[in-house]
């Protein structure tokens, strides 16, 4: 082995192949054509990404102030009524009583 030659690990003529090149962007290209398919079907379902179907889960109703710092507010979550009063030091469950199926309907 002479001065000029060099080493067998650092030849730039490493034995690789084309295979591996093609495998990464054949790897990128089905993660998108993945990505496209889960959206179609989304779509074609009636799903919408990332929002929900029904209504929001806490609905305000009403309210009034007791004094500076203190308000009862009446409020609707989990098919429930709730009254709440609520103050700087947070809030505590005053009365609670089912909605039933009249009252959730007639309500906006």
């Amino acid at each position: 082995m002479s001065a000029g030659t060099p080493l067998e690990w650092a030849r730039e003529t490493a034995p690789t192949t084309g295979l591996q090149s093609w495998s990464w962007a054949l790897a990128i290209v089905l993660a998108l054509a993945a990505c496209g398919l889960v959206l179609w079907w989304r779509a074609r379902t009636g799903t919408p990404a990332g929002r929900r179907i029904s209504g929001p889960a806490l609905r305000r109703l009403g309210g009034t102030r007791l004094s500076p710092k203190v308000t009862l507010e009446v409020i609707e979550f989990g098919g429930q009524r709730l009254l709440l009063s609520v103050s700087d030091a947070g809030a505590r469950e005053v009365a609670r009583e089912p909605v039933s199926g009249a009252d959730a309907r007639s309500e906006p």
